[in-house]
């Protein structure tokens, strides 16, 4: 209970509390009210957590979203020395949501939110950046992590793919953050990077467009 939740029912345990002493003798009439006062205080405060938590969420995968991300990395960034950023974006997902309708797609984004989260470290937080991207914030991701990390969550995909009539994969790229650095500048680099390995993908699966 924080911010705005605890000056709420700080105010209107005060208040609860004053009208008790004024209008209530000593006694179970008190005791009662007062008791009526802490439940309220709870109250107000459990609800300003669950409406803050619902403002962070994604409602389709529960993960972080794009207002946490806005709030939390700032933060993060002052702490933490060797940051990365990576960007997860969904290989071929317009022609999965326009042959098989956005319901397939839903469901496909949310398998695809399961596997990263169950494939980063403890370390990672695991964000729906909207549509059909994630972002994955991490300490100390190098080359070889990610690499191993892309090839971990791509090798689950393609044994979750099997419960489809078409093949579900991701492509990744990443960048470090550092201290001063414009944050929409370090997405932009990470969002180019995941591109440029998305080309690649397609130039080996597509060679004769190369």
């Amino acid at each position: 209970m924080r911010h705005i939740g605890v000056r709420t029912s700080l105010f209107l345990s005060f208040i609860l509390l004053l009208v008790a002493i004024v209008y209530i003798d000593f006694g179970k009439n008190f005791i009662f009210l007062l008791l009526i006062n802490q439940i309220a205080f709870l109250t107000v405060g459990i609800m300003y957590d669950q409406t803050k938590l619902m403002a962070e969420r994604d409602h389709l995968t529960n993960l972080y979203n794009r207002v946490f991300i806005s709030q939390k990395l700032p933060k993060l960034l002052k702490q933490k020395n060797n940051l990365s950023i990576c960007i997860v974006d969904i290989d071929s997902f317009k022609y999965i949501n326009d042959t098989h309708g956005h319901l397939m797609g839903d469901d496909v984004i949310k398998r695809i939110a399961y596997v990263l989260n169950s494939e980063t470290r403890k370390t990672d937080i695991v964000v729906r950046w909207g549509g059909d991207e994630f972002i994955i914030i991490a300490p100390n991701l190098t080359d070889e992590v990610l690499v191993s990390l892309n090839e971990r969550i791509n090798d689950r995909l393609k044994e979750i793919s099997g419960q489809y009539k078409f093949s579900i994969s991701v492509s990744m790229g990443f960048a470090t953050c550092s201290k001063g650095k414009d944050i929409e500048a370090i997405i932009q680099l990470a969002d180019e990077n995941m591109y440029s390995r998305k080309r690649e993908k397609q130039n080996r699966l597509n060679p004769q467009f190369n």
